[in-house]
Order: structure tokens, then C-alpha cells, then sequence
């Protein structure tokens, strides 16, 4: 088949965590089983390439890349992206659309809907409650004018988990709607003692100590706040707490992000 990934973000826009990661090993995946996959995107978060790091049409692999200009970071718009949406979903067989409260997911949909072409939405969490309480009344505007359009386009919506299925809020009566958790390249995550070990050394940490690790990005969703309570009563145990990832929004996570991590210091867990 002949599968079109719409997704604002798209490696190298590491940044933006895992959304980046699933449509890299998403795209990847399905070419390598021999279907024809283009991913349409932006150049948000790519400012660490370098003007000579990006083209209007890449390739990555096996996977054919079309990247415009992102004309609005916040909101998530490229102009160039929402040209090209028509042309692009007439071409494929399928549509894929990664994300929700980005401008271009309506435009998305609609684009397939009109060129008559099966069209899977993927949230990302982007359903859940957490997310709804974020800006409430600007979610709620949005989705009248935009987000009830992606859904009703949208030929089935895919949930990475049950969880965010169960958690999902606005979903229409009757929508198809399925849990799919990603696939995990398992040769990633073989054990390497000399790597393992040269790791801890360069992180100052002692070769045996039990960690606890956290990696991902500072975000009100990832509920960090539970980790002071959650691990209060293990700290008289021999094991330590590593925390990988960043702030990414410093006003708005910032302070709060200090106080989680005042609360695991003084509990000793850091």
C-alpha cells in the first residue's frame, strides 16, 4: 500500500520525545513491510540541523520524507504542509494523521475524506482528561471549531494503549476506535556490560548501585508529581533515583518542576 504520516514533527525534532520517536519507528516499520510510506512534516524543532541539514524532499531509508516550513510553532502550523495535504491524500491509498490539537490534523482528515482515502487519527494522549483541564477554554473553542471536524473525518482513531482509550475524552458515539501499542525494537534494549558500566562511570555513579530511571520530557500529563509519594517509603532501600529529560515549556513547568525536585531531595531519593 501506498501510505501517507502526517505529523508536525518528525525526526530530527528529537525535542519533541516520543511523538517524534513513534513516527520514525512507525514509518520505518511499515516500509521495511514492503509498503511505500511518505511522511509529510515540518521543520519545527529542527533548528539543530542547520539550513544545510534539511530539504524539501528527503530520504530516510526506506521511508520518502516531504518537510515544509513551520510557519506557527505554537499551535503547530506549516503552510506549506497544509498546501500539499490535497495532492498528497489523493496519491495514497491510506492516511495516517499523528497528533490532535495541532491546526493541520482537521485539514488532514478533511483532505482524506475528500479524496475518498481511509483515514487513521492517533491522539497521542491528546484525548485524555489531563490534557482537556490544560487551557480548558481554548481546548474547548478548538475542538468545536476544529477537533470535532478531525474525529468525524477520521475513518477509525488509534489509542497507543488501552488506558488512553478508556481515558479519552470527546470521542463520538459510535466512532471506531482501537488500542494498538507501538512496536519495540527489542535489540535496542539488549544488556551491555562494558556500555552499561562506562555510562555510570561518566555520570559519576558507582558501577553497582541500583537505579530507579525516569527518562522523557518535564510535562503536567507525565504525573510527575507522584513521584515524592510514590517512593517515600522505599528510600531506606539501597537504590537511587535517575531522572533524564527536560523542561519543555520552562514557564509553565519550570517552577513546579522545582518543587517536585525539592520534595525528592529532601526525601533523600535524588
Amino acid at each position: 500500500m501506498r501510505i501517507l504520516l502526517v505529523t508536525l514533527v518528525y525526526a530530527p525534532a528529537w525535542r519533541y520525545g516520543g511523538l517524534v520517536a513513534w513516527a520514525v519507528e512507525h514509518a520505518r516499520s511499515l516500509a521495511e513491510a514492503g509498503h511505500a510510506v511518505t511522511v509529510l512534516t515540518s521543520d519545527l524543532g529542527c533548528e539543530a540541523a542547520g539550513a544545510d541539514g534539511l530539504r524539501r524532499q528527503e530520504e530516510a531509508g526506506p521511508v520518502r520524507v516531504l518537510r515544509f516550513p513551520a510557519t506557527l510553532a505554537r499551535g503547530g502550523r506549516s503552510a506549506g504542509m497544509e498546501a500539499a495535504l490535497a495532492g498528497e491524500a489523493a496519491a495514497h491509498d491510506v492516511v495516517h494523521v499523528s497528533g490532535f490539537w495541532q491546526w493541520g490534523v482537521a485539514l488532514a482528515t478533511r483532505a482524506a475524506r475528500r479524496a475518498g482515502k481511509p483515514c487513521v487519527l492517533s491522539p497521542h494522549g491528546g484525548l485524555t482528561a489531563g490534557v482537556w483541564q490544560k487551557r480548558a477554554l481554548a481546548k474547548r473553542v478548538f475542538f468545536l471549531l476544529r477537533g470535532r471536524a478531525s474525529l468525524r473525518d477520521a475513518s477509525a482513531v488509534h489509542f497507543v494503549s488501552s488506558l488512553e482509550r478508556a481515558a479519552a475524552r470527546g470521542l463520538p458515539g459510535g466512532k471506531a476506535a482501537f488500542a494498538l501499542a507501538p512496536s519495540i525494537d527489542a535489540a535496542f534494549w539488549a544488556p551491555d556490560d562494558a556500555e552499561r558500566a562506562a555510562t555510570r562511570r561518566a555520570l559519576g555513579l558507582d558501577v553497582g548501585q541500583r537505579l530507579l530511571m525516569w527518562a522523557g520530557r518535564v510535562h503536567p500529563v507525565k504525573g510527575l508529581n507522584l513521584l515524592p509519594q510514590a517512593l517515600a517509603g522505599l528510600k531506606a532501600l539501597p537504590w537511587r533515583l535517575l531522572l533524564i529529560g527536560g523542561v519543555e515549556d520552562e514557564a509553565e513547568t519550570g517552577a513546579r518542576w522545582g518543587e517536585i525536585y525539592a520534595k525528592l531531595a529532601a526525601g533523600g531519593l535524588i
